[in-house]
């Protein structure tokens, strides 16, 4: 069971291209420390906003639609897991939590 879990869950870094989501789960990708700590105030995510929206370039052009096709993919990924769990959970078979609790 645990193995089978462990291979969606790879299945599913791989997928999302950050496969040390499931190998340092009490760290963030490369190393960083994890996303909470990193948190903006309302005013600060108002100035990134600014600052990102600066960045990027109108243009005519039409470019393929490639975002619909990573969320679909995601999602099977994720109700591969979420089916995997809810079978586990009606067999009363136990769930090993991916890391450390995060304290917060």
């Amino acid at each position: 069971m645990l193995q089978s879990i462990k291979s969606i869950f790879m299945k599913l870094s791989h997928r999302i291209g950050r496969r040390s989501i499931i190998l340092t789960p009490s760290k963030g990708h490369m190393g960083e420390i994890p996303l909470r700590s990193e948190l903006f105030s309302s005013s600060q995510m108002k100035e990134h906003g600014k600052t990102l929206a600066g960045l990027h370039t109108l243009t005519q052009k039409h470019f393929p639609e490639r975002l619909l096709a990573r969320l679909a993919n995601n999602e099977s990924a994720l109700l591969e897991v979420h089916n995997h769990l809810i079978k586990d959970v009606k067999e009363n078979k136990g769930i090993v939590p991916a890391g450390p609790p995060v304290s917060g």
